[in-house]
């Protein structure tokens, strides 16, 4: 099967590139993708109701699973990577075994489309969120809702764990995120001031930060302990629907409906490098768990993989040209960018 490689140069630095992937292989716009644990495997869910599975070693296609009637919003591996959680609009989520490649059962309990789904970092539970205001906690064991939280009037539109396993956030359409004490199923914390809705949002590795994507262009930084706003990371020119801490929660990536892709800093709250090259709307953001790479996706019906490590390199190597020509970068007008050149290969 063929694949389309996209070599990535960044200005004044030549022949050094880092490397893209591109597929064509979705016929429709894409909202997900996960990683797993051991970076093994990428997959990718659309509109077209298809997950595509890829091999992140030989950068091939491993496999397409079907099995949902409407779009997918959603996926996540579990923490052993043995298992993947799939929520559609079709109001279910389906549980797929990577070693078999095949379909494990499918979970009903939400009556309306299942818009987020999450494993707990330490296995233990699973949390989908959904359009009917509710959020349910299941038993893996049983594969059957262990419990309801209910405390949105609107939709819930995202969920994140904390790295404990011990909260829940979730963030819902009437423009309320509540931070759920999981010990006792009742809510912990709620965010006041939220003017818009949020449609991503990341605990940091130590919890000590939670962070929100927004409509209103910019990422928040906020304390899950005392719910008190830290800081604010603006330089998208549109709606910000996906973000995701880096594993060593130093670094922090967005994707934007004005179809770039940000990696910020987190204790300086700049924006470090930004990635063009999709279409139309980034539609989802992850690290790999080693850190090395970005992947993004698009409602352009691609996925692109970054090279983080060789970016980073190439600029460092920049940054001696400039400073040897004369040339300082100052704020987001010159911020440095990643352009591309495509060669395909087989």
């Amino acid at each position: 099967m063929a694949l389309n490689l996209f070599f990535v140069h960044v200005p004044l630095k030549k022949p050094d590139f880092s490397r893209c992937i591109k597929h064509p292989r979705h016929s429709d716009k894409i909202y997900s993708l996960s990683i797993d644990p051991n970076d093994r495997f990428l997959v990718s869910a659309s509109k077209d109701k298809k997950i595509i599975l890829w091999n992140l070693e030989t950068k091939t296609l491993e496999t397409t699973l079907n099995g949902h009637s409407d779009t997918i919003y959603s996926t996540d591996f579990s923490a052993d990577g043995k298992t993947l959680a799939s929520a559609s609009k079709d109001k279910k989520i389906i549980l797929w075994n990577l070693e078999t490649k095949k379909k494990i059962d499918t979970l009903t309990g939400h009556s309306d489309a299942v818009n987020d789904v999450l494993f707990s970092p330490d296995g233990q539970e699973m949390a989908s969120a959904s359009e009917d205001g509710t959020i349910i906690l299941w038993d893996l064991k049983t594969r059957r809702p262990k419990k309801w939280l209910t405390g949105h009037s609107q939709g819930v539109k995202c969920l994140a764990f904390s790295s404990d396993s011990k909260k829940l956030a979730s963030a819902s359409e009437d423009k309320s995120v509540i931070i759920w004490d999981l010990k006792t199923g009742s809510p912990e914390k709620y965010f006041k001031g939220i003017k818009r809705d949020v449609y991503s949002m990341a605990f940091s590795k130590n919890n000590r930060i939670i962070a929100f994507a927004s409509l209103d262009k910019t990422i928040s930084l906020w304390d899950p302990e005392t719910g008190g706003f830290l800081s604010m990371l603006d330089g998208h020119t549109d709606a910000v629907y996906s973000l995701a801490f880096s594993p060593d929660s130093k670094s922090l990536v967005s994707g934007s409906y004005d179809k770039s892709v940000i990696l910020w800093d987190v204790e300086t709250g700049l924006p470090k490098l930004k990635f063009e090259g999709h279409k139309e709307a980034v539609s989802s953001v992850i690290f790999s768990s080693n850190g090395e790479y970005i992947a993004s996706a698009s409602f352009d019906k691609t996925v692109k993989l970054w090279n983080l490590n060789e970016l980073l390199n190439s600029l460092k190597d920049v940054a001696e040209q400039e400073r040897s020509l004369g040339l300082f970068r100052k704020g987001l007008n010159v911020l440095p960018s990643v352009a591309q050149n495509s060669s395909e290969i087989k």
